[in-house]
């Protein structure tokens, strides 16, 4: 195993290792599987006018999650879910930061706005005044 986010990818692809006494390189296949990415994603539930923020380091399997019959949590209620909005991190700090900052009220309002300019009649305002 190696952490390729303290070392460059290129320095690992130069350095070697001893297997079995067969000297032998690594792949960036065999890098990239033991390199973890971590997701901050945006789910949005068009029927219900919902949204959902989290993150995740296998977006795939957490949005199938979210929309699998067996969901138990607050998201089974709101099913289908779609992707919205997602970010890429190096690391799990990093990703729960970023999280933190989408669920406040500024984060919020950005996510509306990314609602509005993508999909506008995915989402109307409240009128009145």
């Amino acid at each position: 195993y190696w952490d390729v986010s303290s070392v460059g990818l290129e320095r690992l692809l130069d350095r070697q290792e001893v297997d079995s006494s067969i000297l032998s390189r690594p792949t960036i296949s065999s890098l990239l599987i033991t390199y973890n990415m971590f997701y901050v994603y945006v789910l949005y539930s068009k029927e219900y006018d919902k949204i959902y923020i989290g993150f995740t380091s296998n977006l795939e399997a957490r949005l199938a999650h979210h929309n699998h019959p067996q969901n138990k949590g607050w998201t089974a209620k709101y099913k289908p879910w779609e992707l919205l909005y997602h970010e890429v991190f190096d690391g799990k700090s990093e990703a729960m930061v970023r999280e933190k900052q989408l669920k406040s009220a500024r984060g919020r309002q950005f996510i509306k706005s990314l609602l509005i300019h993508k999909q506008p009649n995915w989402f109307s305002p409240p009128t009145g005044g």
